[in-house]
């Protein structure tokens, strides 16, 4: 069963749905759940959704940039 998560506010206007979202649906019955959601919960969510978007040769090199960040002086540029 496919199932995805789509983060809306609903108006006094209701609630509108891109249909290229929805596109893997057509013509099928669908179950929809409505429930408040934490902004914070959203973003991690969407965090969730993009792990393991990268392989091991990109996540190696953004380990490295990241470690190189860490040990840049911030009070050699003042």
């Amino acid at each position: 069963m496919e199932t995805i998560s789509l983060y809306e506010t609903i108006t006094e206007k209701g609630l509108t749905l891109d249909v290229t979202d929805l596109r893997m649906f057509l013509n099928q019955r669908v179950k929809i759940v409505i429930s408040s959601l934490d902004e914070n919960e959203a973003r991690k969510e969407r965090l969730r959704q993009l792990a393991g978007c990268l392989d091991d040769e990109d996540a190696k090199i953004f380990h490295e940039a990241l470690t190189e960040c860490r040990q840049v002086n911030d009070e050699a540029w003042k």
